[in-house]
């Protein structure tokens, strides 16, 4: 194990260095455009600042680096149930409290002076009072007032920015009550400048809902925060190796990481924490003296050493399908000599792309036929299938599994699979005829399709005495539509 000087008392962690989920201190990455947008609304105001994209691509990173010296009022999208539950969180960081304490010789005074301006006589001022304590000359109480009120008078007396993360777990009709109720700070008035406000949502749930709204159209910014580029990668792993004093000749092992984190830094900050401190470099902390560092002997025992669990689970919800009633799934042979259903199909063929993070319905035919040990490959797509697959891919993972039959009728209803707020699907699938995209969401699920899928379907694939693999020509026939396959 290398270990740091032992004169040295400030010696970075490895694990500091790199610290995937966490804000990257040592190797925070800019990237000029995005920056750029967020410095120019700051200036203009009068605008929601939507900071959309996929997942895991520094969304939340970069709105913290750029607006982390206004002291940010954070307000997290789950359990946003309600405006009031929104109002509530502002106020205790804001360290707010609704109740005013009076005294009667106030409340007579205030009485006064609104029996003047109205014209009347003998007013007095009790309503809603909390007696407290007493004396001979004065009774004090506590008025209690409105959440709402107390929190719009505090954000008016205050420029920190008003942020909500993770904004699309929140219900789409709360998201209205929740832009309707934060237009009127955001355009201000005669008196008050605008307050700034921004979301953070994946993909276009939020965007969707402002455009909506008659009243909102040209009064949001939306900022796209797409996937990083190989380039934008390796400087992530170039910045943290220079920190912990290890060389990496000609950014070879940086760019060889940086290929297989498919645009998420958060994995990327994954794979270098593991390569730097596991075999066979094995450093824990920044070195006294500058090492090269050298790469697994076995690349391929490396990156499925960083499989996690949690995804593992979601590719076998998807790979094993919904319940089937009265009949098995047929089989469709491979190249590889192995035999697979129509689930398992979509998802091997989706693999051998790379993945590619979106394809077309050419890209996904192109790449069944790749795969499938049928001569000519088959004309078309599985479509049923797929739509099965995002549908089941918008449940939670511990969720039990809807029969075929109860997802082909909410199919048939015309059922959004995404418009639950409580999910985040690992991919998705909209069908619009020619133009139809299967989409992956989720970094890691690319990761685990690239290095764990075939272990993966091994392991799922015992074999049953009832299970049916159709000859390559009975298949050929029979994939011309698929429709047994789901």
């Amino acid at each position: 194990m290398s270990k740091a000087s032992p004169l040295r008392t400030d010696v970075l962690a490895t694990s500091e260095v790199f610290n995937p989920g966490q804000f990257p201190r040592h190797t925070y990455s800019p990237r000029a455009t995005e920056e750029s947008a967020v410095n120019s609304w700051w200036v203009d105001r009068g605008k929601i600042l939507v900071v959309n994209g996929p997942s895991k691509t520094g969304k939340t990173v970069l709105v913290q680096k750029l607006l982390g010296q206004h002291n940010p009022i954070w307000i997290d999208g789950h359990g946003l149930t309600s405006t009031s539950v929104m109002w509530a969180r502002i106020a205790d960081q804001l360290g707010l409290f609704t109740g005013v304490e009076r005294s009667t010789a106030q409340a007579e005074q205030i009485g006064a002076t609104v029996a003047s301006q109205v014209g009347l006589s003998g007013t007095n001022v009790s309503a809603g009072a909390t007696v407290e304590e007493s004396s001979a000359h004065d009774v004090r109480f506590t008025v209690e007032r409105p959440i709402e009120l107390v929190v719009r008078e505090a954000l008016l007396g205050t420029e920190r920015p008003l942020v909500i993360d993770d904004i699309h777990f929140v219900a789409r009709d709360t998201q209205e009550e929740i832009i309707k109720a934060l237009k009127p700070l955001v355009f201000g008035s005669q008196t008050a400048a605008g307050r700034r406000v921004v979301f953070i949502s994946i993909g276009n749930r939020v965007i969707n809902v402002l455009t909506s709204l008659d009243d909102m159209r040209g009064r949001m910014l939306p900022l796209a925060v797409d996937y990083w580029n190989t380039d934008e990668l390796t400087r992530i792993a170039r910045d943290g190796f220079v920190k912990l004093r290890v060389v990496d000749a000609d950014n070879t092992l940086a760019t060889r990481l940086a290929e297989q984190s498919f645009g998420s830094p958060q994995l990327m900050q994954q794979l270098c924490r593991e390569l730097v401190s596991g075999p066979p470099n094995d450093i824990s902390s920044e070195l006294a003296e500058v090492r090269e560092l050298d790469a697994p002997s076995d690349w391929k025992e490396f990156f499925e050493g960083q499989l996690l669990d949690d995804i593992k689970g979601w590719v076998t919800k998807l790979a094993k399908g919904p319940e089937t009633r009265g009949s098995d799934r047929k089989l469709v042979p491979l190249k590889s000599g192995q035999s697979v259903d129509g689930y398992q199909l979509i998802l091997r063929a989706v693999a051998s792309t790379g993945p590619k993070l979106e394809l077309t319905k050419d890209e996904l035919r192109s790449a069944i036929g790749s795969i499938v040990a049928i001569d000519p490959p088959p004309k078309t797509v599985p479509t049923a299938t797929i739509k099965n697959m995002s549908l089941i891919a918008a449940t939670k993972l511990l969720e039990k599994l809807p029969s075929l039959q109860a997802l082909q009728a909410e199919i048939e209803a015309g059922m959004d699979p995404y418009a639950r707020a409580d999910l985040q699907p690992v991919l998705e699938y909209r069908d619009s005829g020619a133009t139809s995209v299967f989409t992956i969401t989720d970094p890691f699920f690319a990761y685990y399709l690239a290095w764990g899928i075939e272990g993966l379907l091994a392991e799922i694939n015992a074999p049953t005495p009832t299970a049916t693999t159709r000859s390559a020509e009975e298949a050929k026939v029979e994939a011309e539509e698929w429709g047994d396959l789901g």
